[in-house]
């Protein structure tokens, strides 16, 4: 993720074993969910996966997960819980797949850290194969309790994100 390239993300990331609120749980779920209803039978790519707490959900439904994150720290918890799930260290605007390698991009809760989103969203169209998904989920900043992230960038408003999307080829749903 361009933002803050040096920044330590694990202080803002869901880790194994924290705390949580109702409504995060809530959330995790639903876009998990989503993420999986997607993934049903294909490959996918979680980038900014941070410890890995949904793959191995997405890993029950997918043919094929990878995980991938530039904290390298993050990846490591990953790997204490996940042995055998692939993961990569990587940066949102420079995949390091090959073209059409995946079924399914998931950026979820996430892009409002990258720098140039507009480089992400190619790189998520690249490494897409034809007919190719990607899933993207943030917070709504136009919620009266909406609280930015230390290291954002920025929160796109519903109708940038769909811009961008569909500048990138994608047919966005909003």
């Amino acid at each position: 993720m361009t933002a803050a390239r040096s920044a330590d993300f694990t202080r803002v990331t869901e880790n194994w074993g924290l705390p949580a609120s109702p409504e995060q749980l809530a959330m995790a779920y639903c876009r998990y969910k989503m993420a999986g209803d997607l993934a049903e039978g294909k490959s996918v790519l979680e980038v900014g996966c941070g410890s890995g707490m949904g793959l191995a959900y997405l890993a029950t439904r997918a043919a094929r997960v990878v995980g991938g994150d530039p904290t390298p720290a993050l990846l490591d918890e990953a790997r204490q819980h996940l042995p055998g799930t692939e993961l990569v260290q990587l940066s949102a605007d420079r995949l390091p797949f090959e073209d059409a390698s995946f079924d399914v991009v998931l950026m979820l809760e996430m892009i409002y850290y990258v720098e140039d989103l507009d480089r992400a969203l190619a790189e998520a169209r690249r490494v897409l194969k034809p007919g190719g998904r990607l899933f993207v989920c943030e917070p709504n900043r136009d919620r009266p309790d909406f609280n930015p992230s230390p290291y954002s960038v920025r929160y796109p408003s519903a109708t940038e994100l769909k811009g961008l999307l569909e500048r990138h080829g994608f047919h966005a749903h909003v």
